[in-house]
């Protein structure tokens, strides 16, 4: 870090060129200076003291960061409002509503993302028309709408990188409450009675009343500086499970004058009534210690990484919940990394892992994006895991497992990889390998890191349907497809590969993969892509019956005017006669940033 002299006028414009400016001009997992000049100067200055840069920042005093938060608060004087707009009239607040709802990433915490009260067939999808609109307001770095709508009582709620959380009216989209929480939240919202929890980016988990909004509760999930929450929290008979992962494989692992790496990823339980926290349970067993320096002499640490960037699954008949897990950072190897984790759903205590690194890395898949050799960083690869250097790693785990019961009334695990594998699993068997298939291809020099499949698969009784990404944000291409695969089998049913044409006319982050979860109601998949556009399959063909581009502005019901963008992490919320996505994701240079949440009505038969 560059250090102002404490006789002189401290330069925030020269601090932040110096310190700042190696990332923040470049595309990156960050967002860039325009992205930046959003930020009033005192959030920046809680990020760089408190928040999401603490650990790049450790090198600046006080007034230094003061410094620099003042000169990016200046640079837009101009700031976007907060304020959404389109409040709902007293009509509209006293009534509750009825019918089915939709609590969190999932229909049910099977994470099977299969919807059975609602039969959607060919003849209904010539009606499905968009009813409303509504914009969230644009004030985060990132421009970016990914998350996943809950539904209850008439009601949705969502979150959203702006830091605020929205009670909308699910039929018109009016405005009933707002939240605001300490930083942008990516975790869906869970619902137990009156309560609604969810957490946000900085591991602060929330409790708040679902007709007010009002806070009943706040608690610190990970103390960690890197720890985040990515995931989606699961919320099971008054417990709800926190998942912690980190960014410290796209910040510090960048940089030699920083060590690498300390954190470690672990799932916490809250007592959703009280707040407190019921258990926490470290995914490496192993403590963290000093395996050598780097050529800088700081201190490198491990082993670390096993984020969690997926959501729990529970699994009621064993009392089990199943975690999912990324690769490691630093080496020495341990045995949960790439894998699924049984935990003690009272206790927390580990049963029984299931790992999947691949054969090729005989010493583990230890790898950060340090590893990957580009023009923005030349001395990045310093901080490498010497025992994979050669090798392109992270191939971890970032879609859930899922817990399927078959017709002959046996269950199944099914776990896709961002190998680009799909396994199923024997849950009495401590997750023995009953079949797996290989549905996407890892190509030399292009790396895995938003390769295979990436946030999710849907299940109905007999099959699986898996979004492949295979997209590569460096050289902007991607091979993305849609599978369907028996699941006593293993056998694949159908695969249909994305069209190439798809991103004609569009910026250069559109890419044509399915990084999204998909959704299933009746004989129709729903699903999103990072083109924009979201798509009916015909799950006996995989054919695409309809098609709507979401890459288009939109004139919200709150009075604002937003556009969408791609399609890439959370998929559609069904519901009611009613179809619910988020359009835009400003995220890893792999999107088209936008900010909407759409609302499509599923006509009657």
């Amino acid at each position: 870090m560059t250090h102002a002299d404490d006789t002189e006028t401290i330069n925030g414009a020269g601090l932040f060129a110096d310190n700042c400016l190696t990332c923040h001009a470049l595309p990156g997992p960050w967002p860039d200076v325009i992205g930046l000049s959003k930020l009033t100067g005192e959030e920046v200055y809680r990020v760089l003291s408190a928040g999401l840069m603490r650990e790049l920042a450790h090198g600046l005093n006080d007034s230094e960061k003061k410094a620099i938060a003042t000169y990016v608060g200046n640079l837009n004087p101009e700031k976007p409002s907060l304020s959404s707009g389109g409040l709902c009239s007293a009509h509209d607040i006293k009534k509750t509503g009825q019918g089915m709802s939709w609590s969190g990433w999932s229909a049910d915490n099977t994470n099977d993302r299969y919807v059975r009260d609602i039969a959607i067939d060919r003849s209904r999808l010539s009606g499905l028309k968009l009813k409303w609109a509504f914009v969230f307001p644009d004030t985060a770095p990132f421009t970016s709408a990914g998350n996943q709508a809950t539904v209850a009582n008439g009601r949705l709620y969502i979150g959203n990188m702006n830091g605020m959380v929205y009670a909308l009216d699910a039929e018109s989209g009016c405005t009933l409450w707002s939240f605001k929480a300490k930083t942008h939240i990516r975790s869906s919202i869970v619902m137990s009675k009156d309560t609604l929890v969810f957490a946000d980016y900085e591991t602060n988990v929330y409790a708040l009343n679902a007709n007010n909004g009002a806070l009943l509760w706040q608690s610190r999930a990970d103390e960690q500086p890197s720890a985040r929450v990515n995931g989606n929290v699961t919320l099971h008979k008054g417990v709800v499970y926190v998942p912690i992962s980190s960014n410290q494989e796209f910040t510090v692992s960048w940089r030699p004058e920083t060590s690498c790496c300390s954190f470690q990823g672990s799932v916490v339980a809250f007592d959703v009534e009280s707040g407190d926290s019921i258990w926490k349970t470290s995914l490496i067993d192993e403590p963290l210690t000093v395996i050598g320096t780097n050529s800088a002499g700081l201190k490198r640490y491990g082993p670390s990484g096993v984020a969690v960037w997926s959501i729990p699954t529970v699994d009621d008949k064993r009392q089990l919940l199943y975690i999912t897990t990324g690769n490691q950072y630093t080496e020495p190897r341990v045995d949960s990394t790439d894998a699924i984790v049984a935990l003690d759903l009272t206790s927390g205590s580990k049963k029984w892992a299931k790992s999947f690194v691949p054969d090729e890395f005989e010493q583990g898949d230890i790898w950060h994006s340090g590893c990957e050799a580009t023009t923005m960083f030349s001395n990045a690869t310093e901080n490498c895991p010497p025992l994979n250097s050669d090798n392109e790693g992270d191939r971890e785990i970032g879609a859930p497992a899922v817990l399927k019961t078959l017709a002959n009334g046996k269950q199944v695990l099914l776990v896709a990889t961002k190998d680009g594998i799909l396994y199923a699993l024997n849950p009495d068997k401590e997750g023995d390998v009953l079949w797996q298939i290989r549905l996407s291809k890892i190509e030399a020099g292009r790396g895995p890191i938003l390769g295979g499949i990436e946030h999710g698969i849907a299940l109905d009784d007999k099959h699986a349907y898996v979004p492949v990404a295979d997209m590569s944000p460096l050289q902007q291409t991607a091979y993305g497809s849609m599978s369907s695969v028996n699941l006593e089998s293993g056998k694949l049913k159908w695969q249909v590969m994305a069209a190439a044409d798809t991103c004609d006319n569009k910026p250069v982050s559109c890419n044509n993969g399915y990084m999204g979860a998909p959704t299933l109601a009746g004989d129709i998949l729903f699903a999103g892509s990072t083109d924009g556009h979201l798509r009916a399959f015909d799950i006996n063909s995989g054919k695409i019956i309809w098609s709507y581009d979401t890459v288009r502005e939109f004139s919200g019901v709150n009075g604002l005017t937003g556009s969408g963008g791609s399609i890439a992490r959370n998929g559609p919320t069904i519901v009611n006669g009613m179809m619910y996505q988020t359009s835009g994701y400003g995220h890893l240079a792999a999107g088209m940033p936008g900010n909407v949440l759409l609302a499509f009505e599923i006509p009657l038969k």
